[in-house]
């Protein structure tokens, strides 16, 4: 994911290994697309907003 344009950061917590923290720039790329990207490449996935 941090090849996409856009992406600032990937996280993935210690406490929380299922859950994958994303941080990106709204004005290069948007949530949709980048759920639809890691679903391309075969990993479950869901948005989860604050």
């Amino acid at each position: 994911m941090r090849a996409i344009d856009g992406v600032v950061s990937v996280n993935n917590p210690d406490d929380k290994p299922h859950l994958t923290l994303v941080e990106y720039r709204p004005d290069k790329v948007d949530s949709k697309t980048l759920l639809e990207q890691v679903k391309t490449e075969g990993v479950h996935a869901k948005l989860v907003g604050l």
